[in-house]
């Protein structure tokens, strides 16, 4: 694994961890959908 991808990874999680959604999706390609796993979490 490259070095920005796991620099990516550990700034998704410390994103998730202070549940800051604003810097984890500004960090995704506009196209990316999230899929929960219940459809009401789309």
């Amino acid at each position: 694994m490259k070095r920005h991808n796991i620099e990516f990874l550990w700034a998704w999680f410390d994103a998730l961890r202070r549940r800051d959604a604003a810097a984890m999706t500004a960090a995704l390609h506009p196209d990316v959908v999230w899929q929960g796993i219940r459809a009401e979490l789309v």
